[in-house]
């Protein structure tokens, strides 16, 4: 899985079996929002995070 680094403006893979799924619900005053995000680490210890939609969130093991 491919994500940007902000600190080295490049794109970094990351294997896939090291990405984690993670869903941030929040009340809106329309209702409850959902979004869906993989988050994953460089070598160096430092959090990734890519906003993604439901199906790909799925597909990495993330639960509703």
């Amino acid at each position: 899985m491919s994500f940007y680094d902000v600190k080295n403006k490049q794109t970094v893979e990351v294997a896939d079996m090291l990405v984690v799924a993670k869903s941030y619900t929040r009340e809106t005053a329309k209702g409850t929002k959902t979004s869906y995000a993989l988050t994953g680490t460089t070598p160096d210890g430092r959090n990734l995070t890519k906003f993604c939609s439901r199906e790909v969130f799925i597909q990495f093991g993330g639960k509703e």
